[in-house]
C-alpha cells in the first residue's frame, strides 16, 4: 500500500482521534443500516436521447464474526422497495424474493470487502439495479492511523481521506471525514474498431462514532461511458448515483432492533 500524509499546518486545531479507526466485532456483531440509492442515467445515441431514473431503499441487517485480522460479515435485507422509470414504462418489482437472502464476505479492519456469497437476485430486481454488489456500498476505506483536522491520507487505490471538523449529537461526538476518488479512465477495445472509455469520479463524507463505528456515509458517484470509432462518438452514457447510508441501531442475532 502506498501511503502519503499531507499536512496543512494552518488548519490543525486540537481535534485528534484517540487511535486509528477500524471495523470492530463489538460494533458489527449486529447492526442495522438504512440504505438509499438514487441513480439518473442519460444516454445519447446520435440525435436520440434516453433518460432513466432508478431508486431503491431498504434496511440492511449486518452481523459479523471474528476471523484472524478481519471480520466475517453476513448481511440481508429486512425491507426493500425499488423502482425504475424508463421512457416506455415504470418497473416496480416485487422485492420479496431478495428479502432475507444472505450476502457473506470478509471485511478487513480498514474497510476492504471481499464477497464470498451472494443471494439469488430475482430477474425483476436485476432489471432495476445490480443488487449483487450491495455490501460493497457500506464500507468507506479507513486511514491506518489517527488524523487531526485538515490532515489527509492517500490510499493505494486513488482514495484520499481528509479529516473534517467534528460534529455533535445527543449520543456524543461524531468524527467527520471527506473521501474523494481521483478521476480515472479505462479504455476497452470492442469489435468493429470501436473503443469504449469509462471515466468515474466519486466524493462523499462519512461520520464515525468512537463507540459505535460507522454512523453515516453520503457519497456521489459520477460515471461516463463513451463509445467511439476513431474521432466519432457513437454512444455516450452518463450516470450520477447518490448513495446515503445511515446506521439505525444495533440489534439482536435475529436482526431485531434494540
Amino acid at each position: 500500500m502506498a501511503v502519503g500524509l499531507a499536512w496543512s499546518p494552518a488548519s490543525l486545531p486540537a481535534q485528534v482521534s484517540p487511535g486509528p479507526l477500524e471495523y470492530r466485532l463489538s460494533v458489527l456483531a449486529c447492526a442495522r443500516f438504512a440504505v438509499s440509492v438514487q441513480t439518473s442515467i442519460r444516454s445519447d445515441l446520435g440525435r436520440q436521447q434516453r433518460n432513466e431514473r432508478v431508486q431503491w431503499s431498504g434496511t440492511l441487517v449486518v452481523t459479523a464474526g471474528d476471523s484472524a485480522d478481519a471480520l466475517v460479515v453476513e448481511a440481508w435485507f429486512d425491507s426493500l422497495s425499488a423502482v425504475r422509470d424508463t421512457p416506455g414504462a415504470t418497473l416496480r418489482p416485487d422485492p420479496d424474493g431478495l428479502i432475507g437472502g444472505r450476502y457473506a464476505g470478509v471485511l478487513t479492519r480498514a474497510g476492504r470487502y471481499s464477497a464470498r456469497l451472494q443471494p439469488f437476485i430475482p430477474s425483476g430486481l436485476a432489471e432495476v439495479y445490480d443488487f449483487r454488489r450491495v455490501p460493497e456500498l457500506l464500507w468507506p476505506p479507513l486511514p491506518p492511523g489517527p488524523l487531526v483536522v485538515g490532515e489527509s491520507w492517500e490510499g493505494d487505490e486513488a482514495w484520499v481521506v481528509r479529516r473534517l471538523s467534528d460534529s455533535t449529537m445527543a449520543a456524543g461526538v461524531l468524527e467527520r471525514y471527506a473521501l474523494t476518488f481521483a478521476p480515472r479512465s479505462s479504455p476497452t477495445s470492442l469489435p468493429d474498431s470501436l473503443v469504449a472509455e469509462t471515466t468515474e469520479t466519486e466524493q462523499g463524507v462519512f461520520a464515525w462514532q468512537r463507540d459505535g463505528g460507522l454512523w453515516s456515509w453520503a457519497r456521489s458517484i459520477h460515471s461516463e461511458v463513451t463509445v467511439r470509432r476513431g474521432d466519432r462518438t457513437s454512444l455516450s452514457t452518463k450516470a450520477r448515483q447518490e448513495v446515503v447510508i445511515q446506521r439505525i441501531d444495533r440489534c439482536d442475532d435475529a436482526g431485531n432492533g434494540r
